[in-house]
């Protein structure tokens, strides 16, 4: 058996939830990842997390062989919103069939049925706590993961384009001010409306409509930094929360989405076509009262856009 110290890891002792952070637990652990001693089924299943408590209630991930980085940060494999979460709060990886969860020197720590730990295998059934989110572990194709993966999909999914419905966005956008009033951190919102789209359904038919909007959602999906703040919000009417985003950004962002968009050509009818877009961009500040404030900003821009011949962003 490999030991710890073969490793070059040293792995705290479990602490209560409720303890502060301590200068042991501000240090980021060396060494490789823990290895598997016990035997696994051949046969085991993958594992899954799903939010049972928080901003973004239902929403699960798989987790492969592969390291998945979890935080608010978009450069993580997992960026969820919610208080208490740091940037970039803890890794999650698979060893030989077993699931294992390590703080990356989080402000408030990993939580596992609730004691702080450093480095922890997880079991089905576990919870585990990262700030006020609150996560189970479960085995995937059980039968509780198979009832969470559908109705993660029903309530937050648009059936036709895979993006986040509506509900989804309103729930990170609520996350994202909550983020922002707390730390003052910088995001931004990007409305995003498809061009005399009526026209086309009117035209060619709903069927190539759709298909148009799928082409349309995987497009924005391939230049979105972290696609899981794009949502499909209306008929044909896209947003984008972008974090860490400043004014500057999120225009330059939202340009690149109308190029994109406009360099498209559908084949689906006798006569190819093409579309374009119109865009508003808003940056929160600590003058908005709310979400609706930002969203209001946006909108108004996004209407600006069209007032002005349309295929353009606005940003002031």
């Amino acid at each position: 058996m490999v030991s710890e110290t073969d490793l070059d890891i040293t792995l705290d002792k479990a602490q209560p939830c409720t303890a502060k952070p301590s200068r042991l637990l501000a240090t980021t652990l060396r060494g490789k990842h823990l290895p598997a001693t016990a035997v696994v089924p051949a046969d085991a299943q993958g594992w899954s997390l799903v939010v049972i408590t928080g901003a973004v209630l239902g929403l699960r991930i798989e987790v492969g062989e592969r390291s998945l980085v979890v935080g608010r940060s978009p450069e993580c494999g997992w960026v969820i919103e919610g208080g208490g979460l740091s940037r970039r709060h803890c890794t999650l990886w698979t060893v030989g069939g077993r699931l294992w969860i390590r703080d990356l020197a989080s402000t408030n720590g990993v939580c596992v049925n609730g004691t702080r730990v450093l480095t922890q295998e997880l079991k089905a059934g576990d919870e585990v706590a990262l700030g006020d989110v609150l996560l189970r572990v479960l085995r995937q194709k059980s039968a509780e993961d198979s009832y969470h993966a559908v109705m993660t999909e029903r309530a937050y999914v648009d059936e036709l384009t895979g993006l986040g419905n509506r509900r989804r966005f309103q729930e990170l956008l609520e996350a994202g001010v909550m983020q922002a009033t707390l730390r003052g951190e910088t995001f931004s919102l990007v409305l995003i409306d498809l061009d005399d789209f009526k026209c086309i359904n009117d035209r060619h038919g709903h069927d190539v409509g759709d298909s148009v909007l799928r082409a349309c959602s995987a497009q924005l999906r391939s230049i979105t930094r972290s696609s899981g703040g794009l949502a499909r919000i209306g008929g044909e009417e896209f947003a984008a929360i972008l974090h860490g985003t400043d004014m500057t950004g999120a225009a330059n962002y939202a340009d690149r989405c109308r190029k994109a968009i406009a360099e498209m050509v559908f084949t689906d009818t006798a006569q190819a076509f093409r579309l374009s877009a119109s865009l508003g961009v808003a940056c929160w500040h600590s003058g908005m009262q709310d979400s609706a404030a930002l969203v209001r900003v946006a909108d108004e821009r996004l209407y600006a856009a069209k007032r002005a011949g349309k295929n353009c962003v606005v940003s002031s």
